[in-house]
């Protein structure tokens, strides 16, 4: 990705207009400090009002368009700086107050495509979700780091109105109801989007904006679509009474906007895309031609910054007093939690039994997270209601990824499936369903299908290295042994990242738990990390992979033992399965003698997957 000092475009302005104060802000945050107050962009309105493209045209992201898959969720992308360049997602169910992450859906790379290709997955998410009958999801978390990179939200509501007229009622009540809770934020930045096609449905969110923001201080009404309304359209007179009549509802003329739609970039952009993408204009000559009358400081997407700008420094200093109030709260509890600690640690003794607390505590939780037993304290999220997934609940981790081990293994595992007469050799049987919530689970293995392939394309030299040229019809052993090592070829990748996949949520867990036992010992943390917690890891990475490594060596070098009664009762029955035209005696003996092998092979690969999988 390519990268510049600060995004540019409007994000960047914004960024420059306010850097000292934002250093400040985000210094706070390093030293502990849990900053809520960066400002958000809320945008409201009816259904197809054009908030995706108001969002479109500050972000450069393409918000999905309101569909029903987020009829009651709202939509949030986060930005903010970090010292590492990551996408990640959170959801938040209904009846619990915490993001908790979505597994497999994260990205190290922040550019416009790489955060797009989330949208699109988070989109999917939901349409599963909806299809699953699952619990309803009430918002989702897009949150985007990397250096440098300014901070500010976007959060993209429900639609205002937008079930038919038999629904439409209690749709609202939701609808606003969700939109109340983000707008009466203090940090909030609120954008009415009001199509120039349908002024009149303005009505509810001015309602809204009015309530809560009476004096307009934070709010601006976004005129949308302006450039699609044809020349005669005397929608055209509705948009000028706005700006000349007063009509315009409890807000001032100043605070009224007409944006074109955006074209398909937008200023969420660095390097060679923010070089090549050109700036957004007012677009078309009709718009010219129609609004003369209003000043260009009232209209297009430059002389918007400006203005939002002010609002963000305005979200920035009213929140000032509380942020610095709460930073030194904090920064003065944990100074006096270490003067306490310091005080209470004068003596051996005194150490060896602090140490024994933190050992004893910790032990406590790990014992709880294998065992599956959640009542401890650690385990409770703020709400009481315990989130799901849980990187805490370890033993729900460690089953979860099992179960996908085990699945991938089943459908993936083999390196091939050989058909003979359109019939499978090899996966006589379909595999079992997958459901819904085990689907980021097995797409973390990243592991291919096999490939499709027929007796004919069986490898040349496997064919000529048996005896099946030399006897036709007759069974090669070693052709069946050479087979399987290509059949399992895969083995070794899965069982390894299902190794590191466990590793990292064991890991995650230990990191956590210690961190909640040492509390303000933000010391005493660290010294454990870098002397015993990460040495281990790194100790057990090699340990594991060398034992894996012990653990498949026979089926990659070994041979087969096939006398026993159960490998000829097995080999018999796949044998069963096999089309009956390829039982007669006119079919050709050399393919025979291959599928004879393929047969074998399977059977051995069966018994040997069986036993990999409880090693």
């Amino acid at each position: 990705m390519a990268t510049s000092s600060y995004p540019r475009g409007p994000l960047a302005q914004i960024a420059r207009d306010h850097e000292e104060l934002l250093c400040t802000i985000h210094n706070l945050h390093r030293l502990g400090v849990d900053i809520d107050a960066f400002p958000e962009i809320i945008v409201v309105g009816d259904r197809s009002s054009g908030k995706s493209s108001i969002l479109h045209a500050f972000s450069g992201i393409d918000f999905p368009a309101t569909g029903v898959e987020f009829t009651n969720s709202v939509l949030e992308l986060s930005l903010r700086t970090s010292t590492e360049a990551s996408i990640t997602v959170e959801v938040k169910e209904k009846g619990s107050n915490t993001f908790v992450p979505l597994a497999g859906m994260t990205s190290r790379q922040t550019n416009s495509q790489a955060v797009n290709e989330i949208f699109g997955q988070v989109k999917l998410f939901m349409e599963r979700q909806r299809l699953a009958g699952a619990a309803p999801v009430t918002a989702l978390q897009v949150n985007v780091g990397a250096p440098h990179f300014g901070h500010i939200g976007f959060v993209d509501l429900p639609g205002l109105n937008s079930l038919p007229n038999s629904d439409r009622g209690s749709f609202t009540n939701s609808a606003a109801s969700i939109a109340k809770e983000y707008m009466c934020k203090r940090n909030a930045i609120i954008l009415i989007a009001v199509p120039a096609d349908s002024t009149h449905k303005r009505e509810t969110a001015l309602k809204l904006c009015k309530l809560i923001d009476p004096n307009g201080e934070r709010t601006l009404a976004i005129v949308t679509k302006a450039d699609l309304i044809p020349i005669d359209s005397p929608h055209n007179e509705q948009i000028f009474k706005i700006f000349h009549d007063g009509q315009n509802g409890f807000l001032a003329t100043e605070k009224w906007h007409v944006l074109p739609s955006p074209p398909r970039h937008g200023i969420y952009t660095h390097g060679v895309e923010a070089q090549s993408a050109p700036q957004p204009q007012m677009p078309t000559a009709q718009i010219e031609k129609h609004l003369p009358q209003i000043s260009d400081y009232d209209q297009g997407f430059a002389s918007l910054i400006p203005k939002l700008s002010v609002l963000y420094a305005g979200r920035l200093h009213a929140n000032l007093p509380n942020l610095l109030a709460k930073g030194a709260s904090i920064l003065k509890c944990k100074r006096s939690d270490l003067e306490q600690l310091q005080k209470s640690l004068s003596t051996d003794a005194e150490k060896t039994h602090y140490l024994c607390g933190i050992a004893n505590d910790f032990r406590t939780i790990a014992q709880a997270a294998t065992k599956g037993e959640y009542d401890h304290g650690y385990f409770r999220d703020d709400s009481g209601v315990p989130p799901v997934p849980d990187t805490r609940r370890l033993r729900d981790i460690i089953r979860t990824l099992s179960r996908a081990f085990v699945h991938v293994m089943k459908t993936n595992g083999a390196h091939c499936n050989v058909k003979c007469d359109q019939a499978s050799v090899t996966q006589p049987s379909e595999p079992d369903e997958l459901h819904e919530s085990m689907v980021p689970w097995v797409n973390m293995f990243q592991v291919e299908s096999p490939k499709m392939v027929s007796l004919s394309d069986i490898k040349p030299e496997f064919v000529s290295a048996s005896s099946v040229s030399q006897v036709p019809g007759s069974v090669s052993h070693r052709l069946s042994l050479d087979l399987f090592r290509d059949q399992s070829c895969k083995w070794y990748a899965i069982a390894r990242r299902h190794i590191d996949l466990v590793a990292d949520a064991v890991r995650t867990f230990v990191t956590a738990a210690l961190g909640h036992v040492f509390g303000a010992n933000t010391s005493g943390f660290d010294t454990m990390m870098i002397e015993l917690v990460l040495p281990f890891f790194n100790r057990i990475a090699l340990e594991l992979s060398e034992k894996l490594s012990e653990l498949l060596w026979h089926y990659r070098h070994g041979d087969m033992i096939c006398a026993d009664d159960d490998f000829r009762a097995r080999l018999v029955q796949r044998q069963s399965l096999r089309p009956v035209e390829s039982r007669g005696v006119e079919s050709d003996r050399g393919e025979n003698g291959i599928l004879e092998a393929v047969e074998m092979m399977a059977v051995y690969y069966e018994v040997s997957h069986h036993s990999h999988e409880c090693a």
